[in-house]
């Protein structure tokens, strides 16, 4: 689920209970490309709350396809994620799992990289479309903390990097595994900083790249898988707690 979703689930749920604060937690390794299947939606998201209604919620227009059915049951199955991690390491199987529709289609498929959907939005310059999914997600935070302001509701941002972009080592081996990656500037910092300079300067972000990355370089089990795939570890929401909890104090004030 991304921005659109949990746009959604503000105006359909959380909004009854008169928040004082709102943050919302993005996640890059997948938010962006969610947010691109309701850019047909752009409209509505991007104007007052009550049009949001009109937008299905996550998953209804998904529902009769494969796609859906296999991420339904990913959610319950050890034994497919770990598949899942294999596959997805691995450009031959990946395309394979492409072409078999396991896996969605990626953004731009002339790019011929095979590597996972989201991580065409790590590429440098952006092509037109991944460039406009992003900028529509600037557009749709800053439409979120609009409607929030007018609800008196504080609202925050924190920033959650993708475990394999925390550490050299580990982008030098997805792009070691990836070797046509070569012809490319692959930056996933520069996607982060691309998408906080659309924001509005008023919301507050709090990035946890700084204080995750440190941990990791130290060799801190940061994620539960290594090479920074997977949630996090008891060490990672450790970090979370440790940086979020005066970030909420600040907001407050």
């Amino acid at each position: 689920m991304g921005t659109a979703d949990e746009m959604k689930y503000y105006s359909t749920y959380a909004q009854k209970f008169s928040p004082d604060i709102v943050i919302l937690c993005f996640f890059m390794g997948s938010d962006i490309t969610d947010n691109s299947y309701y850019y047909k939606y752009k409209d509505a998201l991007l104007s007052p709350k009550d049009a949001w209604d009109a937008v299905p919620q996550y998953g209804v227009e998904q529902g009769k396809n494969f796609v859906a059915l296999k991420d339904r049951i990913y959610r319950v199955s050890a034994i497919l994620r770990f598949v899942d991690r294999v596959v997805r390491s691995s450009p031959a199987l990946n395309g394979l799992a492409i072409k078999a529709g396991l896996y969605r289609t990626p953004i731009k498929s002339d790019y011929g990289l095979n590597i996972p959907f989201w991580t065409y939005y790590y590429l440098d310059p952006l092509d037109q479309e991944l460039a406009q999914n992003l900028k529509f997600t600037s557009d749709l935070l800053n439409n979120l903390q609009k409607q929030l302001t007018v609800d008196k509701v504080k609202f925050g941002m924190m920033i959650i990097p993708e475990g394999m972009t925390t550490n050299k080592t580990w982008i030098d081996a997805f792009e070691k595994d990836h070797p046509k990656l070569k012809d490319y500037r692959f930056d996933p910092i520069g996607t982060e900083t691309k998408l906080v300079a659309g924001l509005d300067p008023t919301i507050k972000v709090l990035n946890l790249r700084e204080p995750v990355t440190k941990q990791v370089l130290v060799g801190d089990k940061v994620y539960m898988v290594p090479g920074g795939e997977g949630h996090f570890s008891e060490i990672g929401n450790t970090i979370v707690t440790d940086a979020l909890f005066p970030f909420v104090v600040s907001l407050l004030k």
